[in-house]
């Protein structure tokens, strides 16, 4: 049997994918369970993580850290903007030299992490139907199985599936296992904020809602195994990965 010229139709997303809150039918994409270790998966992600898939969750971390850095804002202005006793000691500023590599590691290894993934889901440039199978593989980053209602006819047509390799799929390749982490990770990252406002300086707007409004988005792009998302945490991890942080202990937006 020949292979037919593929190509590809632009059309609207299903209304389903509007829908707020998330029915049910929007089923969340986990990363699947590996058999072995890898390093681009050196540990399972704990099922109890997947709660956080609930928008309740990064919307009250997100909320109760902005009303606190609000507080600690005026506390600091009120003190004269003095650091706190115990952020002048040797412990602490070992603590954030420490806070800062574990940040810049991670960062380095997600971005090598999903230039991996990138580079094994990438289709063959010899391919006759490379455009189409490119769409294919940077739009649906998530099987059926998985991704829940977004059936394949919805995107494939009347395609048969001989000619569609569902082998590789961007989100269990990897994508999605990365995608969780940088999610969790990014209430992590608030202790930023606290070291500056521990150093009796004040968080900025931009300090303050980017790591609230980062908690969102990584939450929309696990929630919906978002394909654009991806850019978002590829360009995060290559810029905290450049950033070359500080040794002396600056933090992300610390003057």
């Amino acid at each position: 049997m020949s292979i037919p010229n593929l190509f590809v139709h632009f059309r609207f997303p299903p209304r389903q994918v509007f829908d707020w809150p998330p029915g049910d039918a929007m089923q969340v994409a986990f990363p699947s369970k590996q058999a072995k270790a890898t390093w681009i998966r050196p540990i399972e992600i704990p099922s109890v993580i997947h709660y956080a898939a609930d928008v309740k969750i990064p919307l009250t971390i997100a909320s109760v850290y902005v009303m606190t850095v609000v507080l600690l804002n005026n506390l600091n202005k009120t003190r004269g903007n003095r650091p706190w006793a115990f952020a002048t000691t040797a412990p602490f500023n070992l603590l954030v030299i420490l806070h800062n590599l574990l940040l810049a590691i991670y960062s380095a290894w997600t971005l090598a992490g999903l230039c991996f993934v990138l580079w094994n889901c990438w289709p063959s440039m010899s391919d006759p139907n490379f455009g189409a199978r490119f769409a294919n593989t940077i739009c649906e980053i998530a099987p059926t199985g998985e991704f829940g209602y977004l059936e394949r006819s919805d995107m494939l047509g009347s395609m048969p599936e001989t000619f569609v390799d569902h082998s590789n799929h961007i989100w269990t390749a990897g994508a999605g296992y990365l995608s969780w982490l940088f999610y969790i990770s990014k209430f992590y990252e608030v202790v930023d904020t606290f070291i500056i406002l521990a150093k009796g300086k004040q968080s900025s707007f931009l300090q303050t809602y980017h790591h609230a409004g980062v908690m969102l988005c990584a939450w929309a792009s696990v929630r919906y195994a978002s394909p654009p998302a991806l850019i978002g945490v590829f360009l995060n991890a290559a810029i905290h990965t450049l950033m070359v942080r500080n040794p002396l202990g600056a933090t992300e937006y610390d003057s």
